[in-house]
């Protein structure tokens, strides 16, 4: 009777934890211009929180936050040569950035699971 619960119980948290993993969905984002760009060091204090975050200016003139790395984003995280794009982008007052986000940890957190450049004034 026991291995049948523990198997039962193991049972529903393997489909609990699938379930949960088929809910991170990505979102897209208009484009905006990158405004702030900043990378934590593995020595940095904010690092086990996030390994970078990135900021756009809305047409409302609000900033919105995009994340990556750390205890807020888990796995989500850019490497080098992406982080080296933004990086232009935001040396490039001509390029603008659309995020693609999955939530992360907090309820306002937006964790960048990839991101497309757009050159100003560009339309389909």
């Amino acid at each position: 009777m026991k291995m049948a619960k523990i198997i039962g119980v193991s049972a529903a948290m393997i489909f609990g934890l699938s379930t949960t993993a088929v809910l991170a969905e990505d979102f897209d984002t208009e484009d905006f211009p990158l405004v702030f760009l900043e990378i934590n060091t593995t020595s940095a204090d904010k690092y086990l929180q996030y390994h970078g975050k990135a900021l756009t200016k809305i047409s409302s003139g609000v900033y919105e936050e995009y994340r990556w790395g750390g205890a807020s984003c888990g796995s989500r995280v850019l490497n080098d040569e992406q982080v080296a794009v933004l990086q232009r982008a935001l040396d490039n007052p001509n390029v603008k950035v659309a995020f693609r986000y999955q939530p992360g940890q907090g309820e306002f957190t937006k964790c960048v699971v990839g991101f497309s450049l757009v050159r100003k004034g560009y339309t389909e």
